[in-house]
């Protein structure tokens, strides 16, 4: 997300390029500042995707997982051995002083906290990048985990997303709820994979679909299958009803408790 420089010799970090000036004045948690808004929001989603697409590594610098608003210089003959910005002010991710920070750091605490568990660096896989809607979809975990990004300004309502399992999926992360410095209220959603008279519905080359009713701006969500819901499926021959006769039709159907439901 950023390189060494960015952080040290009077370089801008991630966050500072993102929200510039507007992060001495519109930090507090109450701010409804709309560059912090969207400085707070890509600094968590493009973290996040670095995370699970970079590659086999992630490192953060000190401070910068928290979105520290200024860089680190050491004293030297070119600031005048001045010792003001060798330091990190880590009383700014505090919760108790009321400031966005501890959001950011929350968030990136809980992004480790998945990786841990599901091993996301280097086995991740992208199924959809859309330039004009800025949606970006990628899955984890052998397809337990589906992870979608909103890299624009406006909400997206009712986006289908191809998964490779069928089942329930619900809201494990979301970027834009209030304990990650989000705007969002209530608890986490959920999404279904959606089903048609019975049959799945393919998407973006995988098997099945769900739909995600809500992907606000510049945030990322992540969903996460629920195994006692997966169900198992084959494509099937279909019986056409109407003319009692046989057709080969390729549907998508499930299989459950060793039943093929047609």
């Amino acid at each position: 997300v950023e390189s060494h420089d960015q952080a040290m010799v009077g370089g801008q970090s991630f966050m500072f390029a993102l929200a510039d000036l507007h992060m001495y004045d519109g930090m507090n948690i109450d701010s409804e500042n709309r560059f912090v808004y969207r400085g707070c929001g890509l600094h968590k989603t493009i973290r996040f995707a670095t995370l699970c697409l970079g590659g086999d590594a992630y490192m953060t610098f000190m401070g910068n997982e928290f979105g520290h608003p200024e860089w680190i210089d050491f004293p030297s003959e070119a600031n005048g051995q001045s010792h003001e910005k060798a330091r990190r002010q880590w009383s700014l991710r505090d919760p108790s002083a009321g400031l966005k920070y501890a959001g950011l750091e929350a968030w990136d605490g809980a992004m480790l906290d998945l990786e841990t568990e599901f091993a996301l660096l280097g086995r991740c896989t992208v199924t959809r990048v859309d330039d004009e809607t800025g949606l970006l979809v990628w899955e984890a975990g052998n397809g337990e985990l589906v992870c979608v990004a909103n890299l624009k300004g406006a909400h997206l309502y009712d986006a289908r997303v191809g998964v490779q399992r069928f089942g329930e999926y619900n809201m494990r992360l979301d970027s834009d709820a209030p304990g990650f410095a989000g705007s969002r209220e209530g608890e986490y959603g959920r999404a279904f994979a959606s089903v048609h008279s019975d049959a799945h519905i393919p998407w973006d080359g995988q098997d099945c679909s769900l739909t995600v009713h809500d992907i606000p701006p510049w945030s990322v969500q992540v969903f996460k299958l629920d195994p006692d819901t997966e169900r198992s499926f084959i494509p099937v021959t279909h019986y056409e009803h109407h003319d009692d006769s046989w057709a080969s039709g390729g549907d998508y159907d499930y299989i459950d408790d060793s039943e093929c439901y047609f």
